[in-house]
């Protein structure tokens, strides 16, 4: 008798645009406005090479006019426009799932079928560990030390202090008010806050926070909360306890509408998503083997990344040399703070 097997009905073309459309379109970070998704990063993940260089035209520098005047012997001597370049890294990813045929028997389900079905998330959340390895890093360089691309802390508004004060140390209306001032008169730009949940739980004691329709923010949320999606001030707040909390002292995360641009490749066909029959697998009981794989570039704008040499799969998530969390990794290439539209508060909790 004839049997419909997974190998049958799998189709990878189709499969593998599931996955970047579904990784894409879902994760609350791209819904709400943080990450924008660039077209420029899809077509440069899709060529070759590990580094993308995007250059710019830096602004005019706000230097003094001149003085109009009529005398022909005085002369005005032209300035010149400069130019820079966002420097942009693959991340080239993958993972394997498998399970014996006698398993799934036993189980009276197909652990392969319910393995498909969450590939998606899984990648959402893989591509959301990127984006909070991309900041730790970002902003563990704009710890360091002021030079020429950068002053130090000047992301940052720090009332942590040295022990638990409440009231004076925790996150409150006044604290995150002067977090965004950091970024001056472009305040305003500033539209989604990314906490921990310890941090959003003090907003909720402190009734800070205010629950609005999907339809009021012109997004849809891939996380619900009862009655509707929270804000604060009227930006989006992202839950998530990757963002760093350590000892009681936590870090909030606030960003502007396109502050990190993401592109999104899986090789196509079968070499984005493989299905293995292993017919030897468990003494000759069967064996099934998915295979999925991901290229994506996480890019904080108007920072390059800082590492000449990448090698292998491209740089890992962790704090060590070469990789995005570290602190070496990334240098600002934009001029002004302003256009940065990323800021950080941090408080001490307990």
């Amino acid at each position: 008798m004839a049997t419909v097997r997974l190998s049958d009905v799998v189709i990878p073309e189709f499969y593998y645009n599931y996955v970047v459309a579904d990784t894409a379109e879902k994760t609350e970070l791209v819904t709400s406005g943080v990450i924008e998704r660039s077209s420029q990063l899809d077509d440069a993940l899709a060529g070759g090479s590990y580094l993308f260089n995007l250059p710019f035209w830096n602004d005019l520098k706000n230097e003094e006019e001149n003085i109009s005047s009529d005398d022909p012997a005085v002369n005005s001597v032209p300035k010149k426009i400069t130019a820079n370049k966002e420097v942009q890294v693959r991340l080239a990813r993958n993972q394997s799932w498998s399970a014996m045929d006698l398993s799934g028997q036993l189980a009276g389900s197909d652990p392969i079928a319910a393995t498909l079905s969450h590939i998606a998330s899984y990648w959402r959340r893989r591509q959301q560990a990127a984006f909070v390895a991309t900041m730790a890093g970002l902003f563990a360089q704009n710890d360091t030390t002021t030079d020429a691309t950068h002053t130090q802390y000047d992301l940052t508004h720090d009332i942590k202090g040295t022990a638990f004060t409440n009231g004076v140390t925790t996150f409150s209306a006044k604290a995150f008010n002067d977090a965004i001032l950091t970024i001056g008169d472009a305040m305003g730009d500033l539209s989604a806050i990314m906490v921990n949940s310890v941090v959003f739980t003090q907003m909720k004691n402190n009734d800070l926070i205010k629950y609005v329709p999907e339809s009021q923010i012109n997004a849809i949320a891939s996380q619900q909360y009862s009655g509707g999606v929270p804000t604060f001030q009227g930006r989006r707040v992202i839950i998530d306890d990757a963002v760093p909390m350590r000892a009681g002292v936590a870090e909030t995360w606030i960003f502007g509408r396109g502050a990190v641009k993401m592109g999104l490749w899986t090789p196509p066909g079968n070499k984005g998503f493989e299905y293995e029959r292993k017919p030897s697998g468990g003494n000759g009981a069967g064996e099934e083997i998915v295979h999925s794989r991901l290229h994506m570039c996480i890019h904080p704008t108007g920072h390059a990344w800082n590492v000449a040499s990448v090698a292998g799969g491209g740089p890992k998530n962790d704090n060590t040399a070469g990789n995005l969390a570290h602190a070496d990794s990334w240098k600002r290439v934009f001029p002004e703070r302003k256009q940065i539209k990323i800021a950080r508060l941090i408080t001490r909790e307990f």
